[in-house]
């Protein structure tokens, strides 16, 4: 029994040993008009992890190699809109709207872990998970170039929603075009969102547990999901 247990210390030594050889990066880039609660959660003993992400911004979450998260798989991705009411901070009333100065702050806020503290403010939000939209490959590359655009559109202002951001892309010439002799629309572009939606059991067969870009999207008619290449 005892040389049992040597065993399987030794295995699971290894398997701890082998899963930090791999590090791991997940970005979301926010494609809505509204500051966002991201909580990612790794499976097994990985933790949890939050961050908040502003219109059109991205959010990050990475464990190199050699880091004791590195090799954990995602467990659930949720998503809350922002409350300042419940996180106790309103990023509009920063005087000229410093941006490096609220992301400093929302940072704080997801790595306090005291009772009470700013994680705890966070994790008051009501956040579920989101469906996933799988994109297939062929479309992935304008697809998401689209969301960027459109993304830096709805940072600025530009735009409101989604499908406006789009629109003046359009209307700029630099959403990229459809089939020859085509023209570019929104309903268009949006199309792969039409694509089968999965979830986060899907995302970890799919993935295998590798970095991944997910683009947070919000539509009138589907709300807020993740668009993912396939």
């Amino acid at each position: 029994m005892k040389g049992l247990h040597i065993k399987f210390a030794f295995v699971f030594a290894l398997l701890t040993v082998a899963g930090s050889a791999f590090g791991y990066d997940f970005t979301f880039t926010n494609v809505t008009n509204k500051w966002l609660v991201v909580q990612v959660k790794l499976s097994a003993w990985g933790g949890i992890y939050l961050n908040v992400v502003a219109p059109g911004r991205n959010a990050e979450f990475s464990w190199p190699v050699g880091n004791p998260r590195a090799g954990y798989c995602i467990s659930s991705i949720r998503i809350a809109e922002y409350n300042k009411n419940i996180g106790r901070y309103d990023p509009y009333a920063q005087k000229g709207f410093d941006r490096m100065i609220i992301h400093e702050r929302f940072k704080l806020m997801a790595q306090d872990t005291k009772q009470f503290g700013g994680q705890y403010l966070l994790l008051q939000h009501p956040l579920r998970e989101v469906p996933i939209k799988w994109i297939p490959d062929k479309t992935w590359g304008m697809f998401d170039k689209t969301m960027r655009d459109a993304a830096e559109k709805l940072a600025t202002g530009v735009a409101d929603s989604l499908e406006k951001a789009i629109d003046l892309g359009i209307q700029a010439g630099t959403a990229g075009a459809g089939a020859p002799g085509a023209a570019p629309s929104v309903a268009g572009i949006l199309s792969p969102l039409g694509s089968v939606m999965g979830a986060v059991m899907e995302l970890m067969s799919k993935s295998k547990c590798v970095s991944r870009h997910f683009d947070i999207i919000e539509t009138k008619k589907e709300g807020i999901m993740l668009a993912t290449q396939q």
